[in-house]
């Protein structure tokens, strides 16, 4: 664990409560977290193969942050998600995530599609918009999305 302004960061999935992350996820606008908590397998995919996570703990423990990291550990890695509670924002939480994340996976190309405005955020950290990169993304059907997803929410 490393301490920084009242936070720890570790990757001890062990640590962290289920509950507490959709949580988390729930404060920062991405779903709700009763969707995440009814779906068993749900957590065994957020885990999954390739998935690497830091945690930010504040000093009683709880769940403050999460920045999550596709990656091969070769050539390329992906950052997911960097989310940081509302009340813990801009208190260098997601800052430090996003430097464990560059310490971890520096031999790598780290990419990332930001939401519009995050760009300096993570411009800052060096990994800064390219003009020949374009984020593509397919959404699934109507029909195809369950009414308990939690983006649907």
């Amino acid at each position: 664990m490393i301490n920084k302004s009242g936070i720890n960061i570790t990757t001890d999935t062990e640590k962290i409560g289920f509950d507490d992350l959709a949580n988390l996820y729930e404060s920062v606008g991405y779903g709700s977290a009763s969707s995440y908590k009814e779906d068993e397998g749900y957590r065994a995919a957020f885990f999954g193969p390739s998935s690497f996570c830091f945690f930010a703990l504040n000093d009683d423990g709880q769940l403050v942050g999460i920045a999550r990291v596709f990656s091969d550990n070769k050539i390329c890695s992906w950052i997911a998600e960097v989310c940081v509670h509302p009340s813990w924002q801009g208190k260098g939480v997601g800052s430090k995530l996003v430097e464990m994340i560059i310490e971890r996976f520096g031999h790598t190309a780290i990419y990332v599609d930001a939401f519009v405005g995050e760009e300096s955020f993570y411009a800052k950290h060096g990994i800064k918009p390219k003009q020949k990169l374009v984020a593509c993304s397919r959404a699934g059907k109507v029909n195809d999305v369950s009414e308990s997803s939690p983006f649907m929410h």
